[in-house]
């Protein structure tokens, strides 16, 4: 089973940034700021989780499992993952995204190239489970 590793930088009003790798992987990641691992507004606590394809009308992403009292944490596609209650935009309750880049959009700072990066993600774990630790 393939493993990954998403180091995570400083929680930030904007979102918590960090960077996703394995032997020939390198992307960005963007999480909710941290919170106490509150439902819907914080990013997940670190550790290991399986991570498992899904499909739905939306397309592919993963769901992590283990994630004790939290479900449907998933790794997709977007772009601003921020503090909603700072009044800054967020498209995610708690998920992963993905990007070969980072940007600022009206002065918030964002994943970019998220799409790109989600094909990517999926062509290089042939769309098979993995393990993810998040450090």
């Amino acid at each position: 089973m393939i493993e990954l590793v998403l180091t995570r930088g400083a929680s930030t009003p904007d979102g918590t940034f960090g960077i996703l790798c394995g032997e020939a992987l390198l992307m960005y990641s963007g999480e909710l700021p941290w919170k106490e691992d509150r439902n819907g507004v914080s990013c997940i606590p670190t550790g290991i989780y399986t991570c498992t394809p899904r499909v739905t009308s939306r397309g592919k992403h993963f769901i992590l499992s283990d994630t004790k009292h939290r479900s449907y944490i998933l790794t997709h596609s977007g772009n601003y993952c921020g503090d909603k209650e700072l009044g800054k935009r967020s498209e995610i309750l708690g998920c992963i995204l993905v990007g070969m880049a980072l940007a600022k959009f009206d002065g918030q700072k964002v994943i970019a190239r998220s799409r790109e990066a989600m094909d990517k993600l999926v062509k290089y774990t042939e769309f098979k489970p993995f393990m993810l630790e998040i450090r």
